[in-house]
């Protein structure tokens, strides 16, 4: 491989690669890998969270969009990218739970974790519903 050739690798293979401090092709000591943004991050999908959050085909960008964000931003220091993760997420949660119960179009564009959260929300709701029935007035 060439120097400066690019290579798309899953981001726990490049954090590895990025803290080795030998290249063995040439017996540098200095990292030889660099990490650049997700592609599921980048600007385009950034700015469609900033602007409507719910609305934004996370599943799409990745399946594990939100743990991918966090191990990126575990690895990374970003305080931009750290806020429109942490309000997008608070807003799709928001959304999540306005639809807990209801079907829909909506839940293709979840991603694992917001999936996961809907489910166990429409669990909470069944357990709810089933426990009232069993309450006289």
């Amino acid at each position: 491989m060439n120097e400066g050739t690019i290579i798309d690798l899953p981001i726990w293979i490049a954090d590895v690669l990025s803290q080795s401090e030998y290249d063995p092709y040439s017996g540098n000591q200095e990292c030889f890998v660099t990490v650049k943004i997700p592609h599921a991050l980048k600007p385009s999908v950034l700015n469609a969270l900033k602007t409507d959050a719910p609305g934004v085909d996370l599943r799409y960008q990745s399946p594990l969009f939100f743990a991918l964000a966090i191990y990126y931003l575990e690895l990374f220091e970003d305080e931009e990218l750290e806020t429109i993760i942490a309000t997008a997420m608070a807003e799709r949660i928001s959304d999540i739970y306005d639809n807990v119960g209801r079907r829909g179009e909506f839940v293709h564009k979840y991603d694992e974790f917001e999936k996961m959260l809907y489910k166990k929300g429409c669990a909470s709701r069944r357990a709810y519903k089933e426990y009232m029935a069993t309450i006289k007035y």
